[in-house]
């Protein structure tokens, strides 16, 4: 059994760090002055609570009655000889030193001050760093004259006392096992605890003695239960925790601790006692630094009046409420709190205070959150530095990785009131959240508007929301806010439908559609609909109005002018439509009013009825029975012959071939530039540009630009090129045929090429066969994910990027879905459109809960999808999936999310 003595430093008691400060304040240090402390005098030492003076009682009352584990021990010969014999019972070698002190009683170690030693002495040890006697065992006389200001008397009066109070045993004639890993047992303690190897050996020593047949594990728990050990331990997970800012998880405090203890339930245990002592409060993961309550520091302020003034605070009155009651203005109310205040412990309700100076909590949603009574409010309410206008909304907070996970999941309970789950998904109780949720689930297809707020109001019926005026819809107010959401794409009759519109990467459309090039012109998107289809079933765009509804949401390109009008009309740069309709109709003329407005619309997207009713009233002057006409001048042969030499290319746009004849006579009249005069310059003419001659068609012009040679660069092909509708058209009939293909952006190898090296088209076609064959229809994956997955295939070894297998794979388009995004292109094994929303869903069907970063890097390290954080959280809210802020993780639906937690 261990001994103590009057002289032992207090920090050997098993005390609370609270009570041993609170004991040292008054200058009690060590156990005979805290047993000759009047016990009914504890309660008026400054910060110690009822429970700290029930402890120490306690403690004292266990010591006076021989009832703790702890016997107090006097000087005595028998004492000193039971002792020795005890020890030498379970054998120790000569590096062991058990310390007497001058009485001969056992002690743990002996502070150097408690010594009956010179001033000098003390001094000039303590300057040194010496603390304990257990520092100076085995000390030399040379290393003591060594010591700043050691004189020799001096030297020889340490040495001296060192032997008075110090018994070395011989050496054993064995060193046993048993010793050897007491020894690092000892080592281990101290280098976990503090404290020296020797108390930590005699301590090991000690229950051995009383528990011979202890070993192993046994001799953990044996060794764990004695009361200095369990005190030393406790005060250091205490130390360990607030070293750590107030909180530690439970995986970093187990680091902190010895491994001798890692497999048992030790330090569960001791975490259990603390926190039902109030030390520390334990979460799911954390583990945190539990304080006295506001309550407790406000009933020990010795000051009556300022002790009066802080409760009243806590119960809720006001600063004129107090001064009335005692008969002072608030202003002094207000000093004396302050001055109460200033010099206040670390408080448990601390711990929210930088919760509630920045989020606007009221009274009812802090209580519900944290499950706190009204004094931690009105608390809180007393030390905000934050007016309650600055404070953000308590939704933003479980975003907030400065407060700790733990008090984030219980704020749902105060967010999350209002919200209602629906079908599995959590949806806020507030009018726009309410609407989109409908809209995702009910609105897919085209919807009209009114058929909408029929339904809407239904929902709200059903989930017994319909005397909330808050979610209710105003028909007419409602659809202008709808309007402008990125979640719907309107169509004409005031229908929509619902559209992810953050959900897609559009600078592929923006560089096919290249509104740059329709300088000064207008135009509807009509025209852009039908001349990039594939561009168009990429993006699921249904039609021109859905187009135009689009591409009014999205540009955001201030360096071009784009006025999006009535839909579907679009106007880019300055525009003159009477200039615009003259430009065309002389490259037509003679022709019949139908022709023409048939030719504008295949040339600017504007319906031919629209434009014959609206468009063509000041060009009366040139129509006549039913033609209009206009009688053009040839060119000058001067100038016949010097355009003949300068227009060397194949290809123009006709406002190419104006500009340069405008460079080379600039005082002549543009409009001799015409279908005519571009026809005796041995041009075809097309609507907006002309290709040689030599060329039967354009479609054979830009044929042979992509198929003369075997690896055409698409970069190199001027922009102009790029704009016409007839060269994308052949581009993609080429690449359906697989008579080009794309291996890597705008790059295209002739199938001439792949035969040199034995690909056919029938191999293309057997390759994605073998995809195909792969995949269940509905499972996503990308060439990337492919390969990760084991397929292998013969054209493997061609040494081209996986640019050029996903090409091959896009054109089977009976066979495969696709959307370009995140730098790669996502396959779906199936005709249904594609997109990354629904292979989110789809991957969560496997995994039901995945960590966001865990699920970032399975996409880009598994199929090559590479996303910023911002974009992905924002897919996945256009999904049903259910994001845990606090956790950062992802799940199937809700009710997975609350199964859990």
């Amino acid at each position: 059994m261990p001994y103590i003595t009057r002289q032992d430093d207090i920090s050997a008691l098993p005390l609370s760090v609270r009570s041993k400060n609170c004991l040292s304040s008054v200058n009690i240090h060590t156990v005979g002055a805290l047993m000759d402390y009047p016990s009914d005098e504890l309660i008026n030492i400054r910060n110690m609570g009822k429970k700290s003076v029930d402890e120490i009682q306690s403690v004292v009352q266990s010591l006076n009655d021989g009832t703790g584990e702890y016997v107090l021990v006097e000087a005595s010969e028998s004492v000193e000889a039971e002792s020795v014999a005890s020890l030498e019972t379970v054998g120790i070698d000569s590096s062991v030193t058990v310390f007497l002190d001058e009485t001969g009683a056992v002690v743990q170690d002996i502070p150097i001050k408690d010594l009956r030693l010179s001033v000098r002495a003390k001094n000039s040890l303590a300057h040194s760093g010496y603390v304990f006697v257990s520092q100076l065992v085995g000390i030399t006389y040379e290393e003591l004259m060594n010591v700043q200001n050691m004189g020799k008397k001096t030297a020889e009066e340490v040495l001296a006392y060192i032997d008075k109070i110090s018994v070395s045993h011989a050496v054993c004639t064995e060193a046993s096992e048993s010793n050897a890993s007491s020894n690092d047992l000892a080592k281990e303690m101290c280098n976990a605890y503090g404290e020296t190897e020797s108390i930590w050996l005699r301590e090991i020593l000690t229950i051995k003695a009383q528990y011979p047949e202890a070993m192993g594990e046994t001799l953990i728990y044996r060794l764990y239960d004695s009361i200095f050990v369990r005190g030393t331990v406790k005060s250091k997970i205490l130390r360990i925790i607030e070293d750590n800012g107030t909180e530690i998880s439970k995986v970093n405090l187990a680091e902190h601790l010895p491994q001798h203890i890692n497999n048992t339930t030790i330090i569960e245990e001791i975490l259990l006692e603390l926190e039902a002592a109030s030390a520390i409060e334990m979460g799911e993961a954390m583990i945190y630094r539990q304080y006295p309550s506001v309550v407790e520091f406000a009933a020990q302020i010795k000051d009556d009046r300022i002790r009066k003034v802080i409760q009243g605070r806590i119960d809720g009155k006001t600063l004129q409420e107090i001064g009335e009651q005692y008969g002072i203005t608030r202003e002094r109310v207000r000093q004396l709190m302050q001055k109460g205040l200033r010099n206040k412990p670390q408080l448990r309700e601390d711990k929210y205070a930088y919760i509630y100076n920045n989020y606007d909590f009221s009274v009812e949603d802090l209580l519900l959150a944290f499950d706190e009574p009204q004094e931690t409010y009105n608390y809180l309410e007393m030390i905000s530095t934050q007016t309650r206008a600055k404070r953000k909304s308590i939704e933003e907070l479980l975003t907030d990785t400065a407060i700790p996970p733990e008090l984030r999941r219980k704020a749902e309970k105060a967010i999350y009131k209002q919200y209602v789950t629906i079908d599995g998904v959590r949806v806020k109780k507030q009018r726009p959240d309410l609407v989109k949720h409908f809209v995702k689930v009910f609105c897919k297809s085209l919807t009209k508007y009114d058929d909408f707020i029929e339904m809407y109001h239904s929902q709200i019926d059903s989930l017994g929301l319909s005397d909330d005026p808050s979610v209710l819809l105003e028909s007419r107010t409602y659809e202008n806010i709808l309007h402008a959401c990125d979640y719907v794409l309107w169509n004409q009759g005031r229908s929509f439908r619902y559209y992810n519109i953050p959900e897609h990467d559009y600078d592929e459309l923006f560089s096919t559609l290249n509104l740059s090039e329709y300088e000064d012109t207008e135009i509807s998107a009509l025209k852009l609909f039908r001349d990039y289809p594939e561009i168009m079933r990429q993006y699921d765009i249904l039609d021109e109005y859905e187009l135009h509804n689009l591409l009014k949401k999205i540009w955001t390109d201030t360096n071009i002018k784009v006025n999006f009008g009535r839909m579907p009309t679009i106007e880019i740069g300055t525009v003159d439509r009477n200039n615009q309709i003259l430009s065309l109709l002389l490259q037509y003329v003679p022709i019949s009013s139908e022709d023409f407005a048939e030719r504008y619309e295949e040339a600017y997207g504007i319906k031919a009825s629209n434009v014959l009713a609206n468009y063509m009233e000041a060009f009366d002057p040139y129509y006549y029975n039913g033609v209009y006409s206009v009688d053009f001048a040839a060119l000058p042969i001067i100038q016949f012959n010097r355009m003949k030499a300068i227009l060397d290319r194949d290809f123009y746009t006709i406002q190419e071939v104006k500009r340069l004849y405008k460079r080379e006579f600039p005082h002549s009249d543009e409009s001799l530039i015409n279908p005519y005069t571009l026809k005796t310059l041995e041009f075809r003419v097309y609507s907006g540009y002309v290709v040689k001659k030599t060329y039967p068609t354009a479609a054979d012009y830009f044929r042979s630009l992509l198929t003369t040679d075997e690896i055409v660069d698409g970069r190199n092909i001027s922009k102009s090129i790029q704009n016409v509708v007839a060269y994308h058209s052949e581009l993609y009939n080429l690449r359906a045929n697989y008579e080009i293909v794309e291996f890597s952006p705008l790059q295209y190898i002739n199938i001439r090429r792949l035969n040199a090296v034995g690909i056919t088209t029938d191999n293309l076609a057997n390759y994605c066969k073998a995809v195909a064959a792969n995949y269940e229809k509905g499972e996503y994956f990308t060439v990337t994910s492919l390969r990760r997955d084991g397929f292998t295939h013969e054209m493997d070894d061609l040494g081209f990027d996986e640019w050029f297998y996903s090409s091959v794979l896009l054109e089977d388009r009976e066979q495969f879905s696709y959307q370009r995004i995140g730098g790669t292109r996502v396959f779906l094994r199936g005709k249904t459109g594609a997109n990354l929303g629904d292979m989110l869903v789809w991957l969560l069907e496997t995994y039901q809960k995945i960590d966001f970063y865990d699920l970032k890097d399975l996409l880009e390290d598994h199929y090559g999808i590479t996303l910023p954080k911002e974009k992905l959280l924002t897919i996945i809210g256009g999904t049903e999936l259910y994001y845990d802020t606090i956790m950062e993780a992802v799940y199937i639906d809700y009710d997975t999310y609350f199964e859990e937690i």
